[in-house]
Parts: structure tokens; sequence; C-alpha cells
């Protein structure tokens, strides 16, 4: 969605427009979230990441990024991992459905995503900012 911005003309002053990314985490392993993160490395204004505690059909799994000492060191290293410029941060989804309940397929991917919009305006986007989600 464009929210109404335009392309500038010859009289509009260029105005930097800030970057926001968001991302489902799981499983993936520290060598593809390393390589991710230096490609990236202090380009975003804000990493938003989310952590789910069941998989895509609802088979329960555990935190990586949440309640143990190991989990704690982990989300210290992801928090550094995008640079010292960038705000990164780590939201939690619990699904409320279970088997059976689900809509379409991709209802979980919708309603864990849901959650990178309310952390980008916590962290100040505006209107001319630019969101990726991947």
């Amino acid at each position: 969605a464009t929210y109404d911005f335009g392309f500038p003309d010859a009289t509009m002053p260029l105005k930097r427009r800030r970057l926001f990314y968001g991302a489902l985490i799981s499983g993936d392993s520290a060598e593809v979230i390393k390589a991710t993160s230096m490609e990236q490395y202090n380009i975003y204004h804000t990493v938003s990441l989310i952590e789910s505690n069941s998989t895509h059909n609802l088979s329960p799994k555990k935190w990586r990024f949440f309640g143990s000492e190991d989990a704690s060191k982990e989300l210290n290293w992801l928090y550094q991992l995008f640079g010292p410029k960038t705000k990164v941060s780590m939201d939690y989804y619990i699904p409320s459905l279970e088997k059976g309940q689900e809509s379409d397929a991709m209802y979980l991917d919708y309603y864990q995503r849901e959650g990178h919009s309310y952390r980008w305006k916590f962290n100040g986007m505006r209107p001319d900012d630019i969101a990726i989600i991947a």
C-alpha cells in the first residue's frame, strides 16, 4: 500500500525515507541469520521479528528466543546482528485457535505478520517510510 504517498516532483523537497523490516523467525540456522543480517547491517531503522510457539499446522514447538538462559543469550546475539543504528525487536505470538478451526492454510502467517505493523508504529513509522516483509 502506498498510503497516499506519491512520487516527488521538481518542486517537492526530497525527504529521506526510512526502511522497516519484518520477518517471522523460528528454527532458522545461525548461519542464515548471520548472512542475512550482514547484508542488512545498519540499513533498517527497525527490524521486527516474531516467534510463535506453534508450527503452521498448529503443532506445538519450544520457544527459541524466550524462557531460558540459552534463549536470553540467543536473543542478545540477535539484537546485535543488524548494527548499532537498527532497533531490533522480538515479539511473540501464541495462536488461540486449535486444529480444524483455521479458515485457510495461511491464516497463522497473516495473524503473526500483523504484529509487525504494531511494532513499526510503536517505533515511529511514518506514512512515507518503507516496509519490507520477508
